[in-house]
């Protein structure tokens, strides 16, 4: 469990959205919103994390899509939806959190998140990975 808190703390303490830690060393940070953080440590990381911990801010069913398709095994979000907590039960990855919400909405909470929509489907963490990558390209440096 330490990998889990040295993630949450640093996610509070450096206001971060997303940290990745394993065996006590820091793989991952980022203060991009969104999907963009968890993007690309899919990108740089994956196959080389589990088992590791993950902190996010806000969890919904596209970013816990994508951090089971990196191997993430214990997760501490801020802010988790029912899709994405339902997500990792299924992947069997631990969760702790402080609010569950009925779903993640766009910036001006007006609709359900766009990344949301477009995975809400798909179940397969690979397959959710590579949909969002074909609609997100452009959102990665």
């Amino acid at each position: 469990m330490k990998d889990l808190e040295i993630a949450e703390s640093l996610l509070k303490e450096e206001n971060l959205n997303l940290v990745l830690v394993k065996n006590e060393q820091i793989l991952f940070k980022s203060r991009s919103p969104g999907i963009k953080g968890p993007l690309k440590a899919v990108r740089e990381l994956k196959g080389k994390i589990t088992p590791s911990s993950a902190a996010d801010r806000i969890i919904g069913r596209a970013v816990a899509l994508l951090l089971a398709h990196l191997g993430v095994t214990r997760i501490f979000g801020e802010t988790v939806s029912k899709e994405g907590k339902h997500v990792l039960e299924r992947n069997d990855i631990y969760l702790r959190s402080k609010k569950i919400v009925p779903r993640i909405t766009d910036e001006k909470a007006e609709k359900v998140c766009p990344f949301e929509r477009l995975v809400n489907d798909i179940d397969e963490p690979e397959k959710a990975y590579l949909k969002i990558e074909s609609e997100a390209a452009d959102l990665i440096d």
